[in-house]
């Protein structure tokens, strides 16, 4: 990146590994051609990203340097988007970002409601030269750049980005090939600071992913896959704990639930090879690690559903629905402390040490009652049995069906939709794709669904608690009651919607599919 000049498009990068070659390809250019001092600069460069590295995933970039805040394509240094910012820190939330425009819109877009942490901090030296030929004219600009993380003094990337001027590109292809003996040369503007940082400090952006695709072979022994399974969900669990404390962003509770939520999941359908014993016992453990979390979560769900719950709603209700936030507000802080105890108590770290007991103990195949089965097997006779359950229940549901089926439908998609991820890597090609992408869809309508009852039923127990002879329960208990009726509008869309959507996933490609990629051999 070099933002304290104007944008340089290089078309050939030359890379040095060391202050001395860079001072030998000098001393050796010095004999052909001259060099013009045109400006130099210092720069303090604060690179923001997401827990997970949203932002680099996509290609981009999103620094803090010389009163801006810019996003940046990492392929090529383009400044994509760009506003004054004086502050090192980035603002925690792309709603944060005040102006309205492409830098909002592309944080909220790639981040949605993830936060922005210091990700990195580097100086960065810069120095303009004009290159001249034996005549006295410039026949081509180069920038001569070294990188070094902040607070330390040896450049981590030494770099020379050289742009030929119009109709002197033999002089500037001669400038290339000599310096090419001392460095690195290549084409473009070669690797961006905040890439070659990360692997100067050995940190890999993509080694966190919650749904990690595990690579099973067919003939894995189940057990030893259960233990994988079981071994990267702990993993998820522990990289998101000092997030939840931090009370960072929401999206670390969320990922930590699920990650419970899958174990409990596996340890269902990995049973016939996992001792039941030790299994039952490791369930309860992994309820409870679950249920101490319930109630913030419930309470995050619903303050960030604020808006389309809300919405449409009229304006006399607005006194009501901020009171009931704001109370909302205090009550998910008094729980957080709650959880925080639990996280910072012993129950935690002896449940997770039974987790990991169990997952050490299932690298032999003593410990399995059937080590002989194989994760193919496992994963078809799970697939197979869940997806005939969805059919028959479902065959069953219309608009007016009560509300218990479609909950108990909603959780068998949830754990087809957990073998599928577990199992993945068994079943390549665009089939499994297509089934998964019709999947989702209905998932999303149940998930739906269930939100609603779930809002409903917290709104309803909320209204059940006020003490109406006050002014602001009053209008509280009027702005829920508006509140229980739009939702219960939404749900009846819904239902009215669920026979078509469940007609796509009954229908005769779905069962094919279904027939020909989870058919044990």
């Amino acid at each position: 990146m070099l933002p304290d000049f104007s944008p340089m498009k290089a078309d050939t990068c030359i890379l040095f590994d060391s202050e001395t070659a860079e001072a030998a390809c000098l001393e050796s250019l010095g004999a052909q051609f001259g060099l013009e001092a045109a400006g130099a600069s210092q720069s303090r460069h604060v690179y923001f990203d997401t827990f997970d590295w949203r932002l680099f995933a996509e290609g981009y970039g999103l620094e803090s340097a010389s009163g801006e805040l810019r996003l940046c394509s990492l392929a090529d240094d383009e400044v994509l988007a760009a506003l004054p910012w004086k502050n090192r820190r980035a603002p925690a939330f792309a709603s944060e970002v005040a102006e309205e425009g492409p830098l909002r819109d592309a944080l909220a877009k790639v981040c949605g409601i993830r936060a922005l942490l210091r990700q990195a901090e580097l100086t960065a030296h810069l120095r303009d030269f004009r290159v001249l030929d034996a005549e006295g004219k410039t026949v081509l600009r180069v920038r001569f750049g070294s990188y070094a993380f902040h607070g330390g003094s040896k450049p981590f990337l030494r770099e020379w980005r050289v742009r030929p001027l119009k109709g002197y590109e033999a002089e500037a292809r001669e400038f290339c090939l000599l310096a090419g003996r001392y460095g690195k040369r290549q084409k473009g503007p070669g690797g961006h600071p905040l890439t070659l940082a990360l692997q100067e400090r050995g940190v890999d952006p993509f080694r966190y992913s919650p749904n990690r695709d595990l690579g099973f072979s067919p003939e894995l022994p189940a057990y030893l896959a259960a233990r994988s399974v079981l071994e990267h969900a702990l993993e998820v669990v522990e990289a998101n704990e000092p997030g939840i404390l931090d009370d960072t962003d929401t999206e670390f509770l969320h990922h930590y639930r699920v990650a419970l939520r899958q174990t409990k999941s596996a340890l269902g359908l990995f049973g016939e090879v996992l001792p039941k014993k030790e299994t039952d016992a490791l369930k309860q453990t992994v309820g409870a690690l679950a249920r101490a979390s319930n109630t913030v979560r419930d309470l995050d769900v619903f303050l960030l559903k604020r808006a389309s719950i809300t919405a449409r709603l009229p304006g006399a209700f607005n006194p009501g629905v901020e009171t009931f936030f704001r109370r909302l507000k205090a009550e998910r802080r008094r729980e957080f402390k709650k959880l925080c105890a639990f996280l910072r108590s012993e129950e935690l770290p002896a449940g997770k040490l039974q987790w990991r007991e169990f997952s050490t103990r299932l690298a032999s195949p003593d410990f399995s009652p059937a080590p002989g089965v194989s994760v193919y097997t496992v994963a078809c006779a799970n697939i197979s049995r869940r997806y005939a359950r969805i059919l028959k229940r479902g065959g069953k549901l219309g608009p007016g069906s009560p509300e218990e089926p479609f909950h108990e439908l909603r959780i068998d998609f949830k754990k087809l939709r957990y073998n599928l991820e577990f199992f993945r890597s068994l079943f390549p090609g665009k089939e499994v794709g297509y089934f998964i992408r019709h999947l989702r869809r209905m998932q999303g309508l149940l998930g739906d669904l269930n939100d609603i009852k779930v809002q409903r039923d917290f709104l309803t127990a909320r209204l059940a608690r006020l003490d109406l002879k006050t002014r602001d329960s009053a209008n509280i208990a009027a702005s829920l009651g508006a509140l229980i009726a739009r939702l219960e509008e939404g749900s009846l869309r819904l239902r009215e919607g669920f026979p078509a959507a469940f007609a796509e996933l009954a229908d005769g490609r779905m069962k094919s599919i279904a027939g020909r990629l989870f058919r044990p051999s």
